[in-house]
């Protein structure tokens, strides 16, 4: 049996279009596993810098890759 971890809810401005995003990709047949925890990264990021808009401004997307 495998364990599943426990779903990570996005909170981050962006939230509503990270958790769509990967709902379309696997509603299509894709896991987007990887993927998914990619997600879950920039979204704890976006949450730490206190994101407050859905505009990434360059200094934030710079910083993240």
């Amino acid at each position: 049996m495998i364990a599943r971890e426990t779903p990570f809810t996005f909170r981050s401005p962006l939230a509503c279009w990270m958790a769509k995003f990967i709902q379309e990709k696997r509603t299509l047949g894709w896991r987007y596993e990887t993927e998914y925890k990619v997600l879950c990264r920039l979204d704890r990021h976006l949450c730490k810098i206190k994101l407050d808009s859905e505009h990434l401004p360059r200094e934030v997307v710079e910083c993240w890759t």
